[in-house]
């Protein structure tokens, strides 16, 4: 099936807090990957920052993607966001140019 949109999560640890990131957000990506619609979740971190990571969504259609919003898995990621292990967030969306 081809990718219609994906999502995208920019998250910066506080230096030295990145290791506990992982565990929690593997979780969650793996809960997330089942929802109706979803092609695949990733994450991935930097080679150059160890306390940079990239979590990447990958939809079927942006109705889908948006449904995936209200998921209570979501409210876990802002709970971990929230505490005192990361500095920065950042999140956006893009949508398939191709016909």
């Amino acid at each position: 099936m081809k990718t219609a949109v994906v999502n995208v999560i920019e998250v910066l640890a506080v230096s030295g807090q990145s290791d506990g990131l992982r565990q929690p957000i593997d979780q969650m990506l793996k809960t997330l990957s089942a929802i109706p619609g979803c092609l695949a979740y990733h994450v991935m971190r930097s080679a150059k920052n160890e306390d940079l990571w990239i979590i990447s969504g990958y939809w079927e259609s942006t109705a889908a993607m948006h449904s995936h919003f209200a998921h209570p898995a979501l409210n876990d990621l802002g709970r971990l966001l929230d505490c005192h292990t990361v500095n920065r967030v950042a999140a956006d969306s893009f949508t398939s140019n191709a016909p």
